[in-house]
This record gives structure tokens, sequence and C-alpha cells, in this order.
């Protein structure tokens, strides 16, 4: 029995100094994550396997807090987002308080449009906090959480005086800020005080598309509205809340805000367009590690032990499938098998696996 003690004791030791060197100088690395991009992905890939594989060691709950930092800026929130659930079970001994907690868990199942769990996240923040002020739209949040991920429809409204803009060639390939807006508001729960800036903050980025929809129906306040969006896009509609764009987008309340990705796709709904900021840049990440990586998959990696040696020259020819994944990077498959939600990949070089959740689309494999 002392034996088996004194290796365990050993083994936590070495768990927490692993955890130690992880974790020094993060905070720098995070403060720049496109600069240290690299050096966070090499650190959340190691932290993620140190906290996988060793379930008791001191200083786990200070690796579960970094690693659900961590995984936004890697664009690996489905990873993130089972330390973060832990964090939740386990309630940190850092005094966090629990509404905190329950954002930094939401905030990764919305970036990896996991909409089960944002519900399954929302209904038990209620219950542990029925009067946090962040759920009183949680209803509206838990419908729209099956919003995320569909693809954006094209708004049609009419670009006022002075603005030039197609929605095609407007939004492509950038993250887009769509704000609905009108003269008089009613209960929306965006604050303009808040979005409006997010105009000037990226006047100068060229992946980032800040739209206005203007809902007014007198042309003076639409001119009012020209004149206080600076820096946006301006497009009109008269129609308000029974417009088509209004409608297509779940709108409810004026203002409101929803964030598209530089794929096309809806990644944030109106209830949470008051926090459009805390997720803006974390979709610009995504954006720049989907290019990035190419053709590799963002989460679930195979393990180096699991992966049979790539052939020395690489070919083509027997690729019958391409994987479209949800990060915008492919995979060309030359065959595959499903199981327990995830797909088990042969590739013309190796072999990976990905979970079910993480692929947009599969179609049959084109030469030309």
């Amino acid at each position: 029995m002392l034996p088996l003690l004194f290796v365990l004791l050993v083994q936590s030791t070495n768990a927490d100094a692993d955890a130690d060197k992880l974790m020094a100088g993060l905070p720098g690395l995070i403060g720049d994550p496109l600069k240290n991009a690299e050096e966070l992905d090499r650190r959340f890939t190691a932290a993620k396997k140190l906290y996988d594989e060793n379930p008791s060691f001191s200083r786990r709950e200070n690796l579960a807090n970094w690693i659900v930092r961590m995984g936004p800026k890697c664009a690996r929130p489905a990873e993130s987002l089972g330390a973060a659930k832990d964090r939740l079970k386990t309630k940190p001994s850092d005094g966090k308080v629990p509404s905190l907690l329950y954002f930094d868990a939401l905030h990764a199942a919305v970036l990896a449009m996991k909409s089960e769990e944002i519900v399954s996240i929302l209904r038990a923040w209620a219950k542990e906090e029925p009067q946090a002020a962040f759920l009183h739209h949680r209803e509206q949040m838990e419908k729209e959480a099956a919003m995320l991920g569909r693809s954006a429809p094209a708004v049609s409204a009419t670009p006022a005086e002075g603005t030039k803009f197609s929605w095609s060639s407007g939004t492509r390939d950038k993250t887009v800020i769509l704000y609905f807006t009108a003269a008089a508001g009613s209960n929306g729960v965006a604050p303009a005080g808040k979005v409006l800036p997010l105009a000037r903050k990226y006047a100068e980025a060229d992946d980032v598309a800040s739209v206005a929809v203007c809902l007014d129906t007198d042309k003076s306040a639409l001119a009012g509205q020209v004149r206080q969006l600076t820096g946006w896009s301006v497009l009109s509609d008269p129609k308000g809340l029974e417009s088509r764009a209004a409608k297509d987008y779940g709108i409810r309340g004026i203002p409101g805000v929803v964030l598209i990705d530089a794929r096309g796709r809806i990644r944030l709904g109106e209830s949470l367009g008051f926090v459009a900021d805390q997720f803006l840049e974390d979709l610009r990440l995504e954006a720049f590690w989907a290019k990035k990586r190419g053709a590799a998959p963002a989460a679930e990696a195979p393990n180096a032990g699991d992966a049979p040696a790539a052939p020395a020259t690489p070919s083509t020819s027997a690729v019958k499938w391409i994987f479209q994944l949800k990060n915008g990077g492919k995979l060309k498959v030359v065959s595959y098998e499903e199981k327990d939600g995830k797909y088990q990949l042969k590739l013309a070089a190796g072999s990976t696996t990905v979970s079910k959740d993480d692929v947009e689309n599969i179609a049959p494999f084109d030469p030309k």
C-alpha cells in the first residue's frame, strides 16, 4: 500500500510542476493572441492533455481556469467547454462568483455552437441564481441557440443616402456586426452606447463589416440616424420590426445586434447582443485560425500514438470524400467510419478523428 501512495504522490507532484510550467507567462501570451498564436496553441494542447489525464493534483483547478481562457484564443472552445463545466461542479476556491463561472461556460458553448449545452447551462444557472440580471432574456436565448451556425440571410434593405453597400460583397469573408436601430427605441437588449463605438473601433479592420439597418418610417428620423451612425454601412427598411430582415434574425426589440462570422453563419443572436464585444474578437481569431490551420481539424486531433505513419509520397488518387469543417477547414478523406458521435477518418496521408458536431458537410470528392 505504501509504495502505491508514494507513486501517486510523485505523479501528483510531477503534474503540479508541469502545470506551473504551462501557466508561466500566460497572461502576457493571452494579451496578444495573434502574435503568440502558436505558443498558445501548443500550451493549450499540453494543458488539456495534462488536465484530462490527471484527475487529482493541487494545480488542477488553476489549470482549468487557464484552459477556459485559452480555448477561444486558439479557436478551440469546444475543447475548453469540459473544463468550464467542471468548474461549475467543483465551485473553485478562488471565490469567483457563480455568475462569472456560468458566463465562461456559456461563452465557450456559444462559440462552439453547442445548442443543447447552451440550454443546459442557462437552465442550471437560472436554478442556482434565479434573480441573475443576465438571465432576464433566458427564454429568448434558448430559442436563439438553435439559430447558431445557420447561414445568415442576406439583408435586402435599401442603402441609405450616402451609403454604397452590397450585402454579398460587403460582408464576404468578414465578421459582421449587424445592428438594428431606430430613432424611437423600444425594448431592445443591446444599449446603443455600447454598440455604436464598435464601428469606430474596427473602422480600419479589413476583416470586420459594421452594418446598421434603420427601421425608421420617418425620413427625417432616418437622416438623424445616418448622421449618428458614422463608420457604419447604413441600410433602411421602413417596415420596422415587421421588416424581412428583422424577422429573419429574430429581432424583437430596438436596438438589436447579431454577429455573423467570416463564413456567413449566425454566431450571436439578439438576446446576447449586449455582450457582442466579448465575442467579436474571438470570432476574428476563429477566422485567423481557420486560414492558418487550412485542412487541419480544429479539435479532437488524434493522439500521436494512434496515428499511423504517413506515406512518403501522399496521393489523392484514392480520395472519395471532402469533409467541410465548421472552422473553415477541409479534409480529403479516403474512407470513414462513424462511431460514438465521431468520424474516424482515413486520409490521403495518415488518419484522424473529428466530432460530428465539428463537421458541417460531407460531399463526394471532385478531382476537377
